[in-house]
């Protein structure tokens, strides 16, 4: 009996044994797997780079961090001006009409930089003003208000004819006009277009081209021969006309007066201090300033239905 016992008994040892094994064996195997895991994410953690490197890495991860963490900020800030404008439709016009403005501006550097001999310094921008800034030297010599035909200044003054003829008829009214949601979704729209003459402070000696006795009289010569040089260079400018009425009694959107005037300063504001050489030249301007129409909350529709009629 115990003889025939023994061969079950060493059958179920060699079967105990055998599962030991694989046990012992998928432990191994599994702990193997672990440290391969580990190692990963050590060398992930810590990678085996020179101090100084690793250094390095740390303070360019923390910096992409902190941009991160701003983007985020400035996008929620965005979100939630967004959120208080719509609440406000009037603050959110002016806002739309303030970003029209300074693209508008961008569009007449652009277009008055691709003509030769306008250099880069000639034509500035002030966004927050609604000025295009035009150097007086570009323009005028030093106590001359004439526009020469062929000379630079009329090159200058003809490049800006032509950049307004294409701009402003989406931001007017009037047989040249052409407001539409293509070229104005917002149906934000300018007021007047002021053509602004400026000097420096040196005293006029005399009489300057048979009648000019100060620097008002030359600034204001300035301005409107300027004016009248981008109107016979571009007459359809006659028929792009303000949205608001001149005329007392007429409704919004039938007003009577061409968008661009002439205005004249004299050295009254000064851009720059006249105690040298450079700030007086620079003094020595023509100031494109444009002022976009401020409506009433109740007008906002009324501004609206002026696009495509």
């Amino acid at each position: 009996m115990t003889d025939i016992e023994q061969p079950g008994h060493e059958e179920e040892e060699s079967y105990f044994i055998s599962m030991t094994d694989i046990m012992v064996g998928m432990l191994f195997v599994f702990i193997i797997l672990l440290m391969y895991f580990v190692f990963r994410i050590q060398n992930q953690s810590e990678p085996v780079v020179p101090l100084s490197e690793h250094r390095a890495i740390l303070i360019e991860r923390d910096r992409l961090a902190e941009n991160l963490r701003l983007a985020t900020s400035r996008i929620t800030e965005l979100e939630n001006e967004v959120k208080r404008l719509n609440k406000n439709p009037l603050e959110k016009y002016l806002k739309l009409a303030d970003a029209a403005r300074e693209s508008i501006l961008w569009d007449l550097q652009r277009s008055m930089k691709s003509i030769p001999g306008i250099a880069d310094g000639d034509v500035k921008i002030l966004p927050e003003q609604g000025i295009l800034r035009l150097s007086g030297d570009m323009l005028f010599p030093n106590g001359v208000s004439m526009i020469v035909p062929g000379s630079p200044s009329e090159r200058a003054v003809k490049a800006l004819s032509v950049a307004l003829a294409k701009v402003l008829p989406c931001f007017s009214v009037g047989p040249a006009s052409n407001p539409t949601k293509a070229c104005n979704p917002n149906a934000v729209f300018i007021d007047a277009v002021f053509v602004e003459g400026h000097t420096d402070n040196a005293p006029i000696k005399g009489l300057l081209e048979g009648s000019i006795k100060d620097n008002l009289s030359l600034s204001a010569r300035r301005a409107i021969n300027t004016t009248q040089t981008i109107y016979a260079d571009q007459p359809k400018l006659w028929q792009m006309l303000s949205i608001s009425p001149s005329q007392e009694g007429r409704p919004l959107g039938e007003g009577t007066s061409p968008l661009i005037n002439a205005a004249a300063f004299g050295d009254t504001r000064p851009a720059f201090l006249n105690n040298t050489e450079d700030g007086r030249k620079s003094n020595r301007r023509i100031d494109l300033r444009i002022l976009m129409y401020s409506p009433k909350t109740d007008n906002l529709g009324t501004v609206d239905k002026l696009l495509d009629r």
